[in-house]
This record gives C-alpha cells, sequence and structure tokens, in this order.
C-alpha cells in the first residue's frame, strides 16, 4: 500500500461516475501490510525485518501490529464493503442509495459511508461483531488494552466518533 497513514481501503468495480456495473458487483478489500505504519493514535509501529517476535520490544511491535490490521479489515469490511453490498442490492448500481441524505456532503464522499454509520450506528457487524472480533485477537494475542480502550480505537478514524 505504501502510505503509512492508512489501515486499507475498499473500492468497488462499479463506473465511478455512473454507479453503474458490468456483470457482478466487486468489492476489493485492500489491508495494508507495510512494515512501518501510523496508527490514528499517532503512534509509529515498526516491523522491520529484524524484528523478533522473542524479543520484548519486537513482540510489542507485531502485537501492535495485528491489533491494527485486525481494525482496519473489520472497519473495510464491516463498514464499506458491507455499505456497498447494500447499495448494490436496492438498485444494481453503486450510488450510495442507501446513504440519508443529510450525510452525503459535497466534497467528502469518501468519507459518506463513515458519516453513515457516525449518524446511525450500524447493525450488528459495525460496532457490535467488530468490537467483539477485536476482543478475540486482544485474547489470543495477550495485549494489554483495556476493554474501553479497545472500544475507543474502533472509532477512531477520520469521520469516527471521538471518545474519551
Amino acid at each position: 500500500m505504501n502510505n503509512p497513514d492508512k489501515g486499507g481501503e475498499t473500492g468497488t468495480n462499479a463506473d465511478k461516475n455512473t454507479g453503474e456495473v458490468d456483470g457482478r458487483l466487486r468489492i476489493d478489500v485492500t489491508i495494508n501490510s507495510d512494515e512501518l505504519r501510523q496508527t490514528t493514535e499517532g503512534e509509529t509501529i515498526n516491523i522491520n525485518p529484524g524484528a523478533s517476535a522473542t524479543s520484548s520490544e519486537g513482540a510489542k511491535q507485531i502485537s501492535k501490529m495485528i491489533f491494527e490490521r485486525a481494525k482496519s479489515l473489520f472497519h473495510e469490511t464491516f463498514i464499506h464493503a458491507e455499505l456497498f453490498a447494500q447499495d448494490y442490492v436496492d438498485n444494481n448500481r453503486v450510488d450510495y442509495s442507501n446513504i440519508r441524505s443529510e450525510v452525503k456532503i459535497p466534497g467528502y464522499k469518501s468519507h459518506w459511508h463513515h458519516s453513515h454509520v457516525y449518524h446511525n450506528g450500524m447493525n450488528q457487524l459495525w460496532p457490535g461483531e467488530a468490537y467483539r472480533g477485536l476482543l478475540d485477537v486482544k485474547s489470543q494475542w495477550n495485549m494489554q488494552y483495556p476493554d474501553a480502550e479497545m472500544y475507543r480505537r474502533l472509532w477512531n478514524y477520520n469521520g469516527g466518533k471521538e471518545i474519551k
């Protein structure tokens, strides 16, 4: 991905201007696999090739990177891929017809999904299943984040909720 500030991105094969899809809708989810990652909390995670999972610092960096990638995967699939799929189902186009008009601010199209879940909540996927998934990742990797911190980080993205 070559952008340490992005955790991932989601797109479709729909025409950018018309929303029309030739054949089946394809939803592409990309997760940042770079060794260097800048988190939304301003922290830099570096799992360079010399990082050892057996060293204290190496294990800490790898654990943080796994958490960030899991968070990005849940975000991209449970927000963006799910909303693209819902959009396509209603009229066989990707035209944001499933997004409320009051969140469709001109010039901010890339954040309409974020605004939608911010104002509407979502469904069981976001934030519910995403949070439960992160708790599973936390447990499996023995991460020391408090549960409230995990929930706060789940919403900490451009267009998300500020949770203290």
